[in-house]
């Protein structure tokens, strides 16, 4: 069932539906047995409604009204609403003030981690640099016993 199927019906028992419309919304009744159960529990509901009805009693408003003035309002859980607001506020300052001091004290150990990572970076670079200008070296082995072989011609 389509959105514009319930929205129809929806307009149909709110009697704002327009004469046109209600063939089409009849037609499409006859065809979707989703629509068709929707507009059932929507008449259902718009006769229980129209039964269930009764008179609104007189002087009903003003008795409710003096009702509530009569009643004293009940305590809170901290006694008053205005300990609980300052609690609430206090707890707020404090956690801003913490998570500012949170949030320097990881600025500083980022900026000292850039800082090491900067000194190794040189230190790196100075042992290359050493290691580049060191003169080659030759490896000159030293054969003892060494076997000659000559051939006999």
């Amino acid at each position: 069932m389509g959105n514009e199927i319930k929205f129809m019906i929806d307009k149909y028992f709110d009697g704002e539906l327009e004469k046109q419309k209600e063939a089409f919304l009849f037609i499409e009744l006859s065809r979707d047995e989703f629509a068709r159960e929707y507009f059932k529990q929507m008449n259902s509901l718009k006769t229980a409604a129209e039964t269930s009805s009764e008179e609104f009693p007189q002087h009903l408003e003003e008795k409710i009204l003096r009702s509530v003035i009569n009643k004293k309002e009940t305590p809170a859980i901290f006694g008053s609403r205005k300990i609980f607001t300052a609690v609430s506020y206090t707890l707020t300052i404090a956690m801003l003030v913490i998570s500012f001091f949170l949030y320097n004290q990881t600025r500083n150990y980022q900026s000292s981690i850039e800082s090491i990572n900067w000194q190794i970076d040189m230190q790196s670079r100075i042992i290359q640099t050493l290691m580049n200008s060191l003169p080659p070296v030759e490896v000159n082995p030293k054969y003892e016993n060494t076997i000659v072989i000559k051939a006999n011609m």
